[in-house]
């Protein structure tokens, strides 16, 4: 079914994936589909708003099992694929990226939290900017997300910051303390400023 999920038929494609979405429900299933192939992965960043969504739910039901882990090289790709779906214009599809970008943290096998913690790092500066999204569901997710975030990465004066929401603090304190990123967080930053939403810019 995976090969099908590339067909350049949109409505024989999402057949295809709400099928996917059917058998992910299934505990034995879900076991088998976690070793996710690269052409599912690569539906996170369609354009289909809808193909994203259906995506989304597959793997959180896949996720629903808590004795699954995940493998460090899939953990890496579907979170590489997540922060591009933080910035999707549709408010449901970012709240299902959110809450499967916070399962991928907690489920990820001990040796793959190392590798995973760049990406993690990369993520503070969007659900830092969401937390001031004009949707009040998106800010409380990201608010979450960002808290999520901070404790894998046993960053306990920003978790503080975060439980408190003094998130201002927690921008000026990014920048001093992760010096060696502060070039690429300000490059995602900038990407903000042609937001259509103006408490984001």
């Amino acid at each position: 079914m995976s090969r099908h999920v590339q067909n350049k038929c949109r409505e024989r494609r999402r057949l295809v994936l709400r099928g996917l979405v059917v058998l992910s429900k299934g505990p034995l299933m879900a076991r088998k589909m976690c070793s996710l192939s690269q052409s599912l992965l690569e539906l996170l960043r369609d354009a289909d708003g809808e193909v994203v969504g259906i995506m989304l739910r597959m793997f959180t039901d896949v996720l629903q099992d808590k004795d699954i882990l995940i493998s460090s090289t899939t953990a890496l790709k579907v979170a590489e694929a997540l922060l591009a779906v933080f910035d999707k214009d549709n408010s449901h599809v970012q709240l299902l990226s959110l809450d499967l970008f916070c399962k991928v943290m907690e489920l990820v096998v001990d040796e793959g939290k190392k590798p995973l913690k760049s990406t993690v790092c990369q993520s503070l500066p969007p659900l830092l900017f969401h937390c001031h999204d004009e949707n009040g569901c998106v800010v409380e997710a990201s608010q979450e997300t960002l808290h999520c975030a901070t404790k894998f990465l046993k960053r306990k004066n920003f978790i503080h910051l975060v439980k408190t929401e003094k998130l201002w603090q927690f921008a000026k304190r990014l920048v001093a303390e992760d010096r060696s990123r502060a070039v690429e967080h300000l490059r995602q930053a900038l990407l903000y400023l042609d937001s259509p939403q103006e408490p984001l810019r």
